[in-house]
């Protein structure tokens, strides 16, 4: 089962995504309010794979140092 934009962006917090991918906090927003990450063709490709980028990262565990 796949999980929607929304549903990630929701976990992960709108302001953690912005930061990893690089993009204002607005842009991810709408993403998350339209569920869906806009575009066609190669740009869609980079903005989808820098979307999976960011959540892979917020998803390691934080390494503390010692």
């Amino acid at each position: 089962m796949r999980t929607s934009i929304r549903e990630t962006i929701q976990t992960y917090g709108t302001t953690a995504i912005a930061e990893a991918v690089g993009l204002p906090i607005s842009t991810v927003h709408g993403w998350k309010k339209a569920d869906a990450i806009p575009g066609k063709g190669t740009l869609h490709d980079m903005r989808v794979q820098a979307f999976k980028a960011a959540v892979k990262s917020l998803k390691k565990p934080k390494r503390r140092r010692s």
